[in-house]
Protein backbone atom coordinates (compact mmCIF):
# COMPACT_ATOMS: atom_id res chain seq x y z
CA UNK A 1 0.00 0.00 0.00
CA UNK A 2 1.54 3.33 -0.96
CA UNK A 3 1.99 6.22 1.47
CA UNK A 4 -1.05 8.27 0.30
CA UNK A 5 -3.38 5.28 0.62
CA UNK A 6 -2.10 4.61 4.15
CA UNK A 7 -2.75 8.23 5.09
CA UNK A 8 -6.27 8.07 3.67
CA UNK A 9 -6.94 4.77 5.47
CA UNK A 10 -5.90 6.36 8.78
CA UNK A 11 -7.78 9.66 8.27
CA UNK A 12 -11.06 8.31 6.83
CA UNK A 13 -12.47 6.81 10.06
CA UNK A 14 -11.80 10.08 11.87
CA UNK A 15 -13.56 12.06 9.15
CA UNK A 16 -16.60 9.80 9.18
CA UNK A 17 -16.90 9.96 12.95
CA UNK A 18 -16.65 13.75 12.91
CA UNK A 19 -20.12 13.90 11.33
CA UNK A 20 -21.76 12.09 14.24
CA UNK A 21 -22.87 14.06 17.29
CA UNK A 22 -22.12 12.79 20.77
CA UNK A 23 -21.11 14.94 23.71
CA UNK A 24 -18.31 12.64 24.84
CA UNK A 25 -16.67 12.03 21.43
CA UNK A 26 -14.54 14.55 19.58
CA UNK A 27 -12.36 14.44 16.50
CA UNK A 28 -10.08 16.77 14.57
CA UNK A 29 -8.61 16.78 11.10
CA UNK A 30 -5.71 19.14 10.41
CA UNK A 31 -3.70 20.06 7.34
CA UNK A 32 -0.30 21.53 8.22
CA UNK A 33 2.39 23.02 6.00
CA UNK A 34 5.07 21.26 8.12
CA UNK A 35 4.65 18.98 11.13
CA UNK A 36 7.20 20.05 13.73
CA UNK A 37 7.59 18.50 17.18
CA UNK A 38 9.92 19.98 19.79
CA UNK A 39 11.26 22.28 17.08
CA UNK A 40 12.21 19.47 14.66
CA UNK A 41 10.40 18.78 11.39
CA UNK A 42 8.76 15.36 11.30
CA UNK A 43 7.89 15.58 7.59
CA UNK A 44 11.16 16.81 6.04
CA UNK A 45 9.50 20.27 5.81
CA UNK A 46 6.63 18.82 3.72
CA UNK A 47 2.88 19.12 4.47
CA UNK A 48 1.09 16.79 6.89
CA UNK A 49 -2.44 15.48 7.28
CA UNK A 50 -3.30 14.79 10.93
CA UNK A 51 -6.35 13.40 12.68
CA UNK A 52 -7.47 12.61 16.21
CA UNK A 53 -10.29 10.73 17.88
CA UNK A 54 -11.00 11.28 21.57
CA UNK A 55 -13.48 10.10 24.18
CA UNK A 56 -14.04 11.95 27.46
CA UNK A 57 -15.84 10.39 30.42
CA UNK A 58 -17.91 12.50 32.82
CA UNK A 59 -15.36 11.68 35.55
CA UNK A 60 -12.66 13.68 33.72
CA UNK A 61 -10.86 10.60 32.36
CA UNK A 62 -10.18 10.74 28.63
CA UNK A 63 -8.55 8.55 26.02
CA UNK A 64 -7.64 9.14 22.43
CA UNK A 65 -5.57 8.45 19.38
CA UNK A 66 -3.76 10.81 17.02
CA UNK A 67 -2.16 10.14 13.62
CA UNK A 68 0.02 12.01 11.13
CA UNK A 69 2.18 11.27 8.14
CA UNK A 70 5.94 11.56 8.81
CA UNK A 71 9.10 11.50 6.72
CA UNK A 72 12.41 10.71 8.42
CA UNK A 73 14.16 9.69 5.21
CA UNK A 74 13.61 5.99 5.89
CA UNK A 75 10.65 3.62 5.52
CA UNK A 76 8.68 5.18 8.40
CA UNK A 77 5.42 6.42 6.86
CA UNK A 78 3.22 7.63 9.69
CA UNK A 79 2.96 8.22 13.41
CA UNK A 80 0.14 6.78 15.48
CA UNK A 81 -0.12 7.90 19.10
CA UNK A 82 -2.41 6.90 21.97
CA UNK A 83 -3.03 8.74 25.22
CA UNK A 84 -4.91 8.32 28.47
CA UNK A 85 -5.36 11.02 31.06
CA UNK A 86 -7.51 12.75 33.61
CA UNK A 87 -8.62 16.38 33.79
CA UNK A 88 -9.54 17.81 37.20
CA UNK A 89 -11.01 21.25 37.91
CA UNK A 90 -9.47 22.04 41.31
CA UNK A 91 -11.09 25.46 41.85
CA UNK A 92 -12.99 27.95 39.67
CA UNK A 93 -9.65 29.13 38.24
CA UNK A 94 -7.16 26.26 38.71
CA UNK A 95 -7.13 22.92 36.87
CA UNK A 96 -4.83 19.92 36.54
CA UNK A 97 -4.46 17.47 33.66
CA UNK A 98 -2.21 14.42 33.89
CA UNK A 99 -1.67 11.26 31.91
CA UNK A 100 0.55 9.26 29.60
CA UNK A 101 1.07 9.30 25.84
CA UNK A 102 2.63 6.59 23.72
CA UNK A 103 4.17 7.56 20.37
CA UNK A 104 4.56 4.89 17.67
CA UNK A 105 6.13 5.19 14.24
CA UNK A 106 4.80 2.83 11.59
CA UNK A 107 7.06 1.35 8.94
CA UNK A 108 10.23 -0.69 8.96
CA UNK A 109 11.80 1.43 11.71
CA UNK A 110 10.00 1.43 15.04
CA UNK A 111 13.09 2.13 17.16
CA UNK A 112 11.68 5.59 17.92
CA UNK A 113 8.57 4.36 19.79
CA UNK A 114 8.40 5.78 23.30
CA UNK A 115 6.12 6.74 26.19
CA UNK A 116 5.85 10.12 27.86
CA UNK A 117 4.15 11.11 31.13
CA UNK A 118 2.70 14.60 31.50
CA UNK A 119 1.15 16.97 34.00
CA UNK A 120 -0.42 20.31 33.10
CA UNK A 121 -1.58 23.01 35.50
CA UNK A 122 -4.02 25.59 34.22
CA UNK A 123 -5.01 29.01 35.51
CA UNK A 124 -8.01 30.88 34.09
CA UNK A 125 -8.78 34.53 34.71
CA UNK A 126 -10.74 37.26 32.97
CA UNK A 127 -7.59 37.83 30.85
CA UNK A 128 -7.42 34.27 29.49
CA UNK A 129 -5.98 30.83 30.19
CA UNK A 130 -2.37 30.11 31.18
CA UNK A 131 -0.82 26.65 31.41
CA UNK A 132 2.35 25.28 32.95
CA UNK A 133 3.21 21.92 31.34
CA UNK A 134 5.66 19.21 32.41
CA UNK A 135 6.51 16.28 30.10
CA UNK A 136 8.92 13.46 30.91
CA UNK A 137 10.15 10.51 28.84
CA UNK A 138 12.54 7.85 30.09
CA UNK A 139 13.42 6.82 26.50
CA UNK A 140 12.82 9.83 24.21
CA UNK A 141 12.63 8.62 20.59
CA UNK A 142 14.66 5.52 21.41
CA UNK A 143 17.64 7.50 22.71
CA UNK A 144 17.61 5.94 26.19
Amino acid sequence: MNNKLKQLAVALPFALLSTTVSANWSTTITAASDYTFNGVTQTDSDPAIQASLDYAFDSGIYAGAWASNVDFGDDTDFELDAYLGKYVQLTDTVSADYGIAYYTYQGNNSDGNYAEAYTKFGYASEYGQTELNFWYSWDYFGTG
